[in-house]
């Protein structure tokens, strides 16, 4: 299996390769080839190009300041990718349904 970290001078990447066991391959990346604040297209691009089975990003310590009122618009994707998300309320009507149907007899009481 190929394991891609981003953030490749980190205690992480070093730890995780250090460790890493037989089977599983650490495929480090950063910067110039992957720059996260790069355009989207390259950073798709590369992390394609290393045909990963499972992507761990340790490029960044703290998360992200986002506004009080921040929505995902997911536009963009639908219209570059051609991937169109379902809405939140159906999906997780599915997931709740998936969890019922799965219940032991008599465990969910209303």
């Amino acid at each position: 299996m190929r394991l891609v970290v981003t953030g490749r001078e980190g205690q992480v990447v070093r730890s995780l390769v250090e460790r890493a066991p037989d089977g599983v391959e650490v495929v480090p990346l950063g910067r110039p080839e992957l720059d996260l604040a790069g355009p989207a297209e390259r950073i798709i691009a590369v992390i394609e190009a290393a045909q990963p089975g499972v992507i761990v990003s340790a490029a960044y310590s703290t998360p992200a300041k986002r506004p009080a009122n921040s929505r995902l618009d997911c536009t963009r994707l639908a219209q570059r990718r051609g991937v169109r998300l379902p809405r939140w309320e159906a999906s997780m009507k599915e997931v709740l349904a998936r969890l019922l149907s799965q219940a032991p007899e008599g465990a969910i009481t209303e």
